[in-house]
């Protein structure tokens, strides 16, 4: 089957996938923040922290370059009209780098981050608050999750078949939309029945409670290093 590889969880043994989840999700809401609020210096060193996180965890970004190609040119066309509308060059160099920056940063946590460490570290969360409902709010994630990663892989699927095939994207355009889309529904309905059939085999009931993922003294650093970083970008940028 042929699968992207872009905002997919790879299995490593690094300090990032070691980091607990909901650490993670705080972080990332934090430079979240940064990005949305910071000017073309902070940008230009908050993607430096990125690449070099990226380089220390081994991020294959060659293996990146076709799914890539979508957000460099979106980037782009981002920043033209960008300057186009305000004559400025520096505002136009901001948003493409605000741009950069948030892909960076979704691949980093997309790569370090399992989809069922996500459903699991937050129905943990909520279900002492909530009780069973918390939990079932953390299955349900993961079954969304799952259905997001799938409808890629599976849109990424019937591409490359059609053109091994040697279909021609300009021939019929509408036909070929059409039957693109009928077709990728049909392949999601097929996966959407054998997921149901193995939960169904395995006795799943959307109530029980998931595995606990333990904090440990590595997201306290984390967090500590992320905070202090953060200060530090925000009063002198």
């Amino acid at each position: 089957m042929v699968e992207i590889k872009l905002f997919h969880y790879r299995q490593k043994n690094n300090f990032l996938n070691k980091i607990h989840p909901l650490t993670k999700i705080g972080a990332t809401l934090l430079f979240s923040t940064l990005i949305a609020k910071g000017s073309l210096l902070s940008l230009l060193f908050l993607l430096i922290l990125f690449g070099t996180v990226s380089i220390i965890i081994f991020l294959p970004l060659k293996n990146f370059k076709k799914e890539l190609r979508f957000f460099l040119i979106m980037g782009l066309s981002m920043a033209v009209i960008r300057y186009v509308s305000t004559t400025s060059l520096n505002s136009a160099l901001t948003t493409i780098l605000r741009f950069t920056t948030i892909v960076f940063l979704g691949m980093l946590f997309a790569d370090t981050t399992a989809p069922d460490d996500i459903s699991k570290a937050i129905g943990n969360f909520l279900g002492p608050l909530f009780g069973n409902a918390g939990y079932r709010v953390g299955w349900i994630l993961e079954l969304t999750l799952s259905t997001i990663y799938l409808l890629f892989d599976v849109t990424a699927q019937v591409s490359m078949a059609r053109k091994a095939r040697g279909e021609s994207a300009w021939k019929n355009p509408i036909k070929r939309v059409v039957s693109f889309s009928t077709t990728i529904f049909d392949l999601l309905l097929l996966k959407a029945m054998q997921l149901e059939e193995a939960l169904v085999a395995r006795n799943f009931n959307i109530e029980n409670r998931q595995a606990k993922i333990k904090f440990t003294y590595r997201d306290i650093l984390f967090i500590l290093a992320v905070t202090l970083f953060s200060l530090a970008l925000f009063k002198f940028t």
